[in-house]
């Protein structure tokens, strides 16, 4: 039920992200590597300026308008991610914004999460 909750923050952020763009997709994509699953969220956005990215996973921390977001969310994401042994990343080597979370493979929650996700989704 957590890992969810991490993909629901990253696909609602992407989400708000792309509001405004003329062209707006999101993908989510699961991948199997050696001792981990992946599951990244890609949006059409431009990707996070270099200038924020080391900040954006700080408690607190957003760039949203006043009201619309506490600054929580990608900080509680990453907590989750670690705390069942995975970790949660900002790609800046993508073209667009992409984050990517990583599950290990030996518990039960990379498996459940994974299934259904092997061929790439779009959203939008």
């Amino acid at each position: 039920v957590e890992v969810s909750q991490v993909l629901f923050n990253l696909i609602n952020n992407a989400a708000d992200a792309v509001r405004e763009l003329d062209r707006k997709w999101i993908h989510i994509v699961g991948t199997r590597r050696i001792g981990s699953y992946i599951v990244s969220v890609i949006d059409s956005g431009k990707g996070i300026p270099p200038a924020i990215a080391g900040r954006i996973m700080e408690p607190f921390y957003t760039t949203k308008e006043v009201g619309k977001g506490t600054g929580l969310g990608l900080s509680i994401s990453l907590s989750i991610a670690k705390r069942h042994g995975g970790d949660l990343k900002l790609d800046n080597n993508s073209l667009h914004t992409k984050f990517d979370l990583y599950i290990p493979e030996d518990g039960t929650v990379g498996s459940a999460l994974v299934q259904g996700l092997d061929r790439p989704g779009t959203i939008g």
